[in-house]
């Protein structure tokens, strides 16, 4: 995720595996639950660059939060597991068919932008289209640690040029022809730390390639609950206004009824300091119904989906879930994941 943070000391530097916050630490954790869903026979998706981005703590972190496969369980349908279906399978199952939807649509040139994209691998796991423009906006720390790690795992990335901590300039696949383990599967990808609580990422993202006038799919993936509502705002404002017809606005966020409420969250994970840590952090949520609220930040919704429902259409109705697929109330309605088009074209 991306938000100023800054380092309060060297024991809280070790508490976040070398990460500057427990936003930052976030990120590790998510690439974690997607490397035991990638240890699955039949996993929702594959990311074999998951667990080496995750790290040894956060995985074993994620372990100890992954309940096992009830084999006995007597369901039909049901599949021969090691875990159950967390949380973070779901949603980066449902992401991905957003973003392979809006890539595999309409013909001609298109644009990735990640906002807030952690330890996110999609640009050289998924099946990208020739001539597609990827973007990863966040943190430093994140993304320094995040380009070490994959040239260490053999992906293939720029050698950083200019000021380290601003800019990772485009990689192009056709620009060597050096074999990678991990072979970069977007035509261009730009790794840049900007700050989403202001406006500034706007400009840098066009200093640095991107295009106004080429569809956009932007992708806002746990992000918002970090960002203050005036910077809420600006960001879809500001994402909107660089859409062009064809663009995409994929997000999930917590409902602001739920914001931070202990009891709307799954297991023991809400007793650990870790979560507690990490709850501290969050500064916003959406209305219940968000429509009226996108619509005037430039953005038309075209589904607004619970973890429920986003769990039964990634796994199934007789999947077993590591958490509460319930699709009313406040504790169904925690978390809202929406697809939006813009207002402006």
């Amino acid at each position: 995720m991306t938000v100023s943070t800054s380092v309060q000391s060297a024991t809280e530097h070790q508490e976040f595996n070398g990460l500057n916050s427990a936003v930052s630490y976030s990120s590790q954790m998510v690439a974690a639950y997607r490397a035991i869903e990638n240890g699955e026979e039949d996993g929702l998706f594959t990311d074999p660059l998951a667990e080496g981005l995750a790290g040894p703590a956060a995985m074993q972190d994620a372990r100890t939060q992954s309940p096992e496969w009830k084999h006995d369980a007597g369901l039909p349908g049901q599949k021969r597991r090691k875990a159950q279906y967390s949380r973070m399978a779901c949603r980066t199952k449902f992401i991905d068919d957003c973003i392979q939807q809006f890539l595999h649509g309409q013909p001609g040139q298109k644009q990735v932008v990640l906002l807030g994209a952690g330890m996110d691998s999609r640009a050289w796991r998924m099946d990208v289209p020739s001539g597609v423009a990827w973007f990863e906006v966040d943190m430093a720390d994140v993304l320094l640690a995040k380009q070490r790690t994959l040239s260490s795992l053999g992906a293939q990335v720029p050698a950083p040029a200019g000021p380290p901590d601003k800019v990772t300039p485009a990689a192009s696949k056709a620009s060597s022809d050096q074999h990678y383990k991990h072979p970069l599967r977007s035509s261009s990808w730009v790794s840049l730390q900007a700050d989403l609580e202001g406006a500034s990422w706007q400009e840098e993202l066009k200093r640095h390639g991107f295009r106004a006038n080429i569809p956009t799919i932007w992708v806002l993936e746990g992000l918002l609950m970090y960002l203050g509502p005036k910077a809420v705002d600006s960001l879809l404002s500001g994402t909107s206004g660089l859409s062009s017809q064809g663009s995409m606005l994929v997000t999930m966020a917590f409902n602001e009824g739920a914001l931070g409420r202990d009891d709307l969250t799954v297991g023991d994970y809400a007793k650990t300091p870790a979560w507690q840590t990490l709850k501290s952090t969050f500064k916003s949520g959406v209305p219940d119904q968000p429509q009226q609220w996108l619509q005037t930040r430039g953005w038309q919704a075209q589904q607004v989906l619970t973890y429920g429902e986003v769990a039964h259409l990634a796994a199934g109705k007789y999947g077993q879930f590591a958490f509460d697929t319930s699709t009313t109330g406040l504790a169904g309605r925690r978390t809202l994941f929406i697809t939006a088009s813009p207002t402006s074209t």
